[in-house]
């Protein structure tokens, strides 16, 4: 799910439609920056939504929108089986989680070790 489905990994497969605008370039040689914003909502507002463990989020209760998600993130490649990574990201609650649910924050740090 963290390639598909946002990177703060919130909401899993499973009655989930998500659409996705993002933007990727490269400054400079080894170098990438990315932003990608999220809008996740219920396929069908009869049924539950998923974490990505399947655990059941919360029963039906008519609503469909399960937030939003804003990635921004820098990967360093240094070679080819070595990368860094570092992002932050915020997701913000939708109708179905509730309107006392908080916005989350996540900054990440990824070192990728290819052998």
């Amino acid at each position: 799910t963290h390639n598909n489905a946002g990177l703060m990994d919130v909401v899993g497969f499973g009655n989930l439609t998500y659409n996705r605008l993002g933007v990727t370039f490269d400054p400079k040689e080894n170098l990438s920056v990315g932003v990608d914003y999220y809008m996740f909502s219920l396929t069908e507002d009869t049924d539950g939504a998923y974490a990505p463990s399947g655990a059941v989020l919360g029963a039906a209760n008519g609503e469909d929108d399960l937030g939003t998600e804003l990635d921004v993130w820098v990967k360093q490649s240094y070679s080819n089986n070595f990368s860094m990574l570092a992002r932050y990201s915020m997701f913000a609650p939708g109708d179905y989680v509730g309107s006392n649910a908080d916005d989350r924050s996540q900054a990440y740090l990824e070192a990728n070790l290819t052998f």
